[in-house]
């Protein structure tokens, strides 16, 4: 990873028109720009719906165009319609001459994607690039009851960042604890830094509860969202925490999980 880098997670009300959420975008990228902010993540879905996405629209080939401009990491998730027609939410990130870098097919639909006929994805990938060692996911694939085994496999292939793309959903009274605390825990566990980004105001039938974060393996919440309004999140992230935690790790984390019986 590099020794720091300045970065920003956004959260912000998804409009129904494709040019409303640009222009909010282009908005918050010239204020990362006066702010000399390298890698800005934006939120899941925060581009196109997927009526938009299904009539052919390319998020992928607008979001190239995009970073070509502000020569700037961008990294996001949005419904994407694959080759062969079939619908899916794709993860990001871009490098500052437009070339998309890592990608994510989100593996853990919930049941309003399912009803859309989404199609999940079956791998996570770890990325080197410039920034370091990168995997993304996708809001639902990071608090399920089995996300912690996919943190795990992460921390093994010597993740150093992960991004997380989210749309922040409120479905009943524990969505905002189940996020936030499972997101915690397990960024203490896995030796990476989480990039959390957050959606506010409604979407689907459901409100959303924002609370875009930045978590540190060693040091905890960087800095949080608020609960209503949009938030672009700026704060540096450096290599020297990471190194202090593995350090720590080594010496009191088993390496492997140990055997064990549930009678």
């Amino acid at each position: 990873m590099k020794l720091k880098i300045k970065i920003a997670v956004a959260q912000y009300d998804i409009f129904q028109e494709t040019e409303d959420n640009l222009k909010v975008i282009k908005r918050l990228i010239r204020r990362c720009k006066n702010s000399d902010v390298e890698l800005l993540v934006l939120p899941e879905d925060g581009i196109a719906k997927p009526e938009i996405v299904e009539r052919g629209y390319d998020v992928l080939k607008v979001i190239s165009s995009l970073v070509k401009e502000s020569k700037m990491y961008i990294a996001g998730a949005n419904f994407y319609k694959e080759q062969d027609g079939q619908l899916c939410k794709i993860g990001f990130l871009f490098n500052p001459d437009g070339e998309m870098i890592a990608e994510h097919k989100k593996i853990c639909l919930p049941p309003t994607e399912v009803t859309l006929g989404l199609v999940p994805g079956n791998l996570i990938k770890v990325y080197d690039t410039p920034l370091g060692r990168v995997a993304i996911l996708i809001c639902k694939d990071t608090y399920n009851r089995y996300s912690s085994w996919l943190f795990q496999d992460l921390r093994k292939k010597g993740v150093e960042i992960i991004i997380i793309p989210a749309s922040s959903l409120d479905v009943n009274s524990r969505s905002l604890s189940l996020y936030r605390e499972t997101l915690i825990s397990n960024c203490y566990l896995t030796d990476a830094y989480f990039l959390v980004s957050g959606t506010v105001g409604n979407l689907v039938k459901y409100s959303c509860f924002g609370h875009a974060l930045v978590i540190c393996p060693r040091r905890g919440v960087l800095t949080e969202g608020t609960r209503y309004n949009e938030d672009l999140l700026i704060c540096e992230i450096d290599s020297d925490n990471l190194k202090w935690i593995k350090d720590y790790d080594q010496k009191w984390q088993p390496e492997d999980l140990f055997d064990y019986l549930v009678n």
